[in-house]
C-alpha cells in the first residue's frame, strides 16, 4: 500500500495501535509496565497490560460467543476474506500479511501522552511483540522505508545500546517521529513541537534499560496512585484495559503550542474547572457471574466549585415507577437536590450575564408562560427523583426510540397543577385525550411533507399519574405507560431481569448509597438497529452500494447480508443479558459503574 503522504503513516500506525488496543486483555497487575518507564508528566495513560488472555476472555463475553456463532460464521468470514483482499498490496509491498499484523501485540499495549506548562505535547508507545518480534522489526523498517520514498529523512543514533531511529517528515515542519526495537519491545512516539521533544523517549529507553531517570515516573504520580486505589469493582477479575488523565494537564501543554490557550486555562478558575482533579477507567472482561465491569472515576477538588459544584446529589431508591413498562429497553433514575441545583446554576448565569439576569431572563420567561413561580411554587414541590426511560415504538425506524420524562412531586395535587399548567400555555397545540379510566394530552402537530419517512415524528405527551409528572414525545409510549399504571404487576419493577440487576448494583454499592440507578437491555437495543440497518432493505446498505467502490469491505458487507447470511436477530439476542450502573458521589469525587450480566446458554 503505497502511502501518500507523511500523516498517512502516523494515521496508519494509530488504527493498528487501536485495533490491538480493543483486542487486548490484561494480566490484574496493578501498575502497567509502561507507566514505571514513563515519565511523570504523562497527562494521558492508555494501556492493556497484556493480551496473552485475549482470545479466551473476549471469547467468553457476550461479543464473543456471538462472534463465534456457527450461524454468524459465514457472515464474518466473508468480512475477514474482504479485509485479506484489501490488504493484498500492502502485504506485497511490506511482506507482512494482515494475519501477522494483527498478531505482532503480545504483551502490553499503553500509549502515553506527555504534556506540562514547559512540556508540548509528545506521543509516547510501548507495545510487547514476544515471539513476534521479528515481524515487529519487519513493520518498523517497513514505515522507514515508506518516510524515505516520500522524502522525507531518516538518521539513527543508539541510546543505550538500542538502535533509535528519528524520522523527519518531508511536509511536517515540527513533528518528528522517533522509533526504537529493542528485543521484542517496540518504544516510540511522536514530538510534535520538535526535537527537544525526543528527549522524553530517549529517556523512556533508557528507564526500560534500567539507567537511572532524571526524574519521577508515572507509577510515582499522586494522582495516578489515587485511581489506581479506587480501583474496585474490576478488580474482582483481570483488569483488561486502563484509561487515565489529567484534563488540565493536557491544556497546560497546548498552552506551550499555541499561547493562545493561556486564555482558555485563564477562564477554568472563573468556572471552578480547575478543580477537575483527574479522570480514569477500568475495565475487566473476566469477572466471575460477570459479562464485563467498567468503572470510571472522576476525581473533584474538596471542596467545589462552579461548575463542577452544581448537580447536588442526593441518595435514594432506585425503585422504578410502578406505571414504567417491562417492555423498556432502558431506564434511569436519578436524585437530585432541584431547588439547589438551580440556585448553583443561577449563580454561574448571573456571574456571567450580570445579578439577577438568570431570572429576568430564564424563570421569568418560564413563570410567564406557567403562571407559576418555578422556584417558588414547582422546585420546592419536588422530591429530587427524576427519571429516564427509552422504549421502542413499531414499525423499527431511525429513531424508534421512543423517550420519556418523569419527575416525581410531594404530593397528587401539585403533579396535576403542574400539567395543567402546561397545558393552559399551549391551549392551541395541546388537545386532551381520554385513555381508559386517564388522561394525557397530545400535541395536534402534524406530520410535515418534508419529514423523511424512515424517521418518526416525534409527539410531545403530557400526563399526572398520581404525584408523577410524566412526559414523552410518543402518543403510543404515554398509552402503554397508562395501561402499566392500571396493570403494576406488569411493570419493569416486578420483572426478574430488572430484580437481578437490582440485586447486583446493591452487591456493588455496598455501604454506600448511589446517586443514580442504570437498566438496560442490550438485547432489545440489538434487535432495533438490527432491524432499522442490517435489513435487506434497509437504507444504510443502500447508501453503501452507492458510495463505496465494488470492492471495497463495505461491499462485501453489503452482499453478504443480501445473501442471508446474517443469522435471524433472535440467534444473536439470547447472548446478551441485561445490564446495569450506579453512580457513587463522595468527598473524592463522582464514581460510576457499569456491568453486563452473563446469560449462561446450553
Amino acid at each position: 500500500m503505497q502511502c501518500r503522504n507523511s500523516r498517512s503513516l502516523v494515521k496508519w500506525a494509530g488504527l493498528v495501535l487501536v485495533y490491538c488496543t480493543l483486542y487486548s486483555v490484561a494480566q490484574g497487575q496493578d501498575v502497567p509496565y509502561a507507566a514505571k518507564i514513563f515519565p511523570q508528566d504523562t497527562a494521558a495513560f492508555v494501556s492493556i497490560p497484556n493480551i496473552a488472555d485475549a482470545k479466551t476472555a473476549f471469547l467468553q463475553s457476550s461479543v464473543g460467543r456471538m462472534a463465534t456463532d456457527p450461524q454468524l460464521r459465514p457472515f464474518v468470514t466473508d468480512v475477514w476474506d474482504a479485509l485479506i483482499k484489501a490488504s493484498e498490496e500492502f502485504e506485497k509491498e511490506s511482506g507482512i500479511s494482515l494475519k501477522a499484523l494483527f498478531a505482532i501485540p503480545q504483551g502490553e499495549v499503553s500509549v502515553g501522552f506527555v504534556s506540562s506548562s514547559s512540556q508540548s505535547w509528545v506521543l509516547l508507545v510501548y507495545l510487547e511483540a514476544g515471539e513476534n518480534a521479528e515481524t515487529l522489526g519487519k513493520l518498523v523498517d517497513f514505515v522507514c522505508q515508506q518516510a524515505t520514498k516520500e522524502g522525507g529523512k531518516v538518521r539513527t543514533e543508539r541510546v543505550e545500546d538500542v538502535i533509535f531511529r528519528i524520522l523527519n517528515p518531508e511536509r511536517e515542519e515540527k513533528a518528528v517521529i522517533g522509533l526504537a526495537v529493542d528485543g521484542p519491545r517496540f518504544i516510540g512516539g511522536i514530538a510534535f513541537s520538535g526535537e527537544t521533544d525526543l528527549q522524553i523517549i530517549r529517556n523512556v529507553i533508557r528507564r526500560a534499560k534500567g539507567s537511572a531517570a532524571e526524574s519521577a515516573t508515572l507509577a510515582e504520580q499522586k494522582k495516578f496512585q489515587q485511581f489506581l486505589s479506587n480501583i474496585r469493582y474490576a478488580k474482582q477479575g483481570q483488569i483488561h484495559g486502563l484509561v487515565f488523565a489529567d484534563p488540565l494537564q493536557i491544556l497546560e501543554g497546548f498552552k506551550t503550542m499555541n499561547p493562545s490557550a493561556a486564555v482558555t486555562l485563564a477562564i477554568l478558575p472563573v468556572l471552578g474547572l480547575d478543580g477537575l482533579n483527574s479522570v480514569g477507567a477500568a475495565m475487566s472482561l473476566d469477572v466471575a457471574g460477570w459479562d464485563s465491569i467498567r468503572e470510571i472515576h472522576i476525581f473533584l477538588d474538596n471542596p467545589r466549585r462552579g461548575v463542577l459544584n452544581i448537580p447536588a446529589f442526593k441518595k435514594g431508591d432506585g425503585t422504578p415507577e410502578f406505571f414504567i413498562p417491562e417492555s423498556v429497553v432502558r431506564y434511569i433514575t436519578i436524585y437530585m437536590d432541584l431547588p439547589v441545583t438551580v440556585e448553583r446554576i443561577a449563580q454561574i448565569y448571573d456571574g456571567f450575564r450580570g445579578e439577577g439576569a438568570f431570572q429576568r431572563q430564564v424563570l421569568d420567561e418560564m413563570n410567564r408562560r406557567l403562571q407559576l413561580d418555578v422556584v417558588r411554587d414547582v422546585l420546592p414541590a419536588t422530591t429530587g427523583r427524576v427519571t429516564l426511560a427509552q422504549w421502542i415504538e413499531r414499525p423499527i425506524r431511525l429513531n424508534s426510540a421512543a423517550g420519556v420524562f418523569v419527575m416525581e412531586m410531594k404530593d397528587e395535587q401539585i403533579a396535576t397543577k403542574f400539567v395543567e399548567a402546561v397545558v393552559q400555555s399551549n391551549p392551541q397545540t395541546l388537545e386532551k385525550k381520554d385513555f381508559g379510566q386517564r388522561t394525557y394530552y397530545v400535541s395536534t402537530r402534524q406530520r410535515p411533507e418534508w419529514f423523511p419517512e424512515n424517521m418518526r415524528l416525534p409527539v410531545p405527551c403530557f400526563a399526572a399519574i398520581d404525584q408523577y409528572v410524566v412526559q414523552t414525545d410518543s402518543p403510543a409510549f404515554m398509552e402503554q405507560i397508562l395501561m402499566t399504571a392500571d396493570a403494576p404487576e406488569k411493570s419493569l419493577a416486578e420483572s426478574l431481569e430488572y430484580k437481578l440487576v437490582r440485586g447486583r448494583i446493591k452487591a456493588l454499592a455496598g455501604t454506600d448509597n448511589p446517586s443514580l440507578f442504570i437498566f438496560s437491555r442490550p438485547d432489545s437495543v440489538l434487535e432495533m438497529w438490527y432491524e432499522a440497518f442490517l435489513s435487506k432493505n434497509s437504507f444504510m446498505l443502500q447508501a453503501i452500494e452507492r458510495d463505496a467502490p465494488k470492492d471495497s469491505v463495505g461491499m462485501a458487507i453489503v452482499q453478504a447480508i443480501k445473501d442471508g447470511k446474517l443469522p435471524p436477530v433472535d440467534v444473536l439476542k439470547r447472548y446478551f443479558a441485561p445490564q446495569g450502573g450506579l453512580l457513587i458521589d463522595d468527598a473524592t469525587g463522582l464514581h460510576l459503574v457499569f456491568f453486563g450480566l452473563r446469560k449462561k446458554l446450553p
